[in-house]
Order: structure tokens, then sequence, then C-alpha cells
């Protein structure tokens, strides 16, 4: 099940299970009944790809960290495919995930790597992230909102994959 969970400091919480949008951009909102994070013990299994549903590519009001967990005695290699809003832009991005460790990308989309991703964007400032790993993983994102507007209200979205 896709599960978005949005936190507003300025307001209410809520968590967002089978839409393609947070509830601030449009999605819809229920009443948070339990973790933000379900659980870091359903790992992806090797070969095995997962979809981020929903990251923002917004430099200027948004962070948008990719969280990995490794919990191999081995480093992971995983592989992310970004994907833009029109369908056909894409990154490649490799990283090397240290045994038993957690490791976070902080505010992706600002690397140079993204100017294509961004500009085939335009105004739909959406995009997702497939990954795959060599080795048992997790991955959720947490975006940010780092806009000053009032009604950003500093929100925080964790996007979790669509786990089988």
């Amino acid at each position: 099940m896709r599960i978005m969970t949005t936190l507003n400091f300025s307001g209410h919480a809520c968590a967002d299970s089978g839409g393609d949008l947070p509830a601030f951009f449009g999605g819809h909102c229920d009443s948070i009944g339990g973790p933000i994070i379900s659980s870091f013990g359903e790992y992806v299994q090797p070969g095995h790809a997962i979809v981020l549903p929903w990251l923002t590519t917004v430099r200027t009001d948004f962070r948008n960290n990719l969280i990995i967990t490794n919990p191999n005695g081995t480093a992971l290699t995983l592989s992310v495919l970004y994907r833009g809003s029109d369908g056909q832009t894409t990154v490649m991005k490799n990283y090397s995930v240290p045994a038993r460790g957690l490791f976070v990308i902080v505010d992706l989309f600002q690397s140079t790597d993204f100017d294509a991703l961004l500009r085939a964007n335009g105004k739909n400032q959406n995009a997702t992230a497939t990954l795959t790993g060599d080795g048992p993983f997790y991955a959720v994102a947490a975006v940010r909102s780092t806009s000053p507007r009032p009604e950003s209200g500093g929100r925080l979205v964790i996007v979790q994959p669509d786990l089988p």
C-alpha cells in the first residue's frame, strides 16, 4: 500500500493512502493513527524494484532527502532511476551504502545532474524514484518545505514505497 504521511508543524497532520499527491498538493487526508514509518524490518529483496511515488523538484521551496538503510554485512550498491513528470526524462544515479549503515542523500535535486529533468518538468514539478539494490535494503524519502510563505506551514512529507 502506498503511504505518504504529511506533518504540518503549524497545524494538523494526516496520512495520505493510495494517492499520488500529498494532502497539501490536493491529495486525500486522513487523521494520523499510527507510526510515521511502519517498519524498517520489511527489507526489499535484491533485484526487486520499489517506487517512491512522489518527490518534488521545486528547488526553491522544498528539500528532498532520500534515506536508505542497509542491513547487510557488506556494502550495498543502489541504483535509482529518477523520472520527471513528463514520463520521458530520467536521471540514473548509483549510490554505495556502507555495511549495516544508514545513508542519507541530502537535498538531492540541488545537484546540477538533475538540471535536464527539472527543465523537462516545466510547471509540473513532480518526480518519482525507482530503486533497485544488489542486497536487501529499505528506503523512504523525506520532503521538507523550506518556503517562508505562511501557507507552507513547515510541512514534512514521509514518502514510503509501494511494497508487494
